[in-house]
């Protein structure tokens, strides 16, 4: 799987800490692009790939506002 994660809405801080999570679903790795933060990875079998790769952006999503300062 590969997901690239528009940089001006994610915190990099954030997909790694998403990916940790995920991490019992599959191997994951994270690179830090000029725009975008982008996760590659292999899943353990029998997992739906689109599933997974929209519950880890809504995850990281979460994790983003989390850390924003409330104003």
């Amino acid at each position: 799987m590969e997901v690239s994660f528009d940089a001006s809405l994610y915190s990099r801080a954030a997909v790694a800490n998403a990916v940790e999570a995920f991490a019992e679903l599959g191997e994951f790795h994270v690179e830090q692009g000029d725009a975008h933060i982008i996760v590659r990875g292999t899943l353990q079998e029998g997992l739906d790939e689109r599933l997974l790769t929209l519950e880890l952006a809504n995850y990281a999503l979460g994790l983003t506002a989390e850390s924003q300062p409330s104003g």
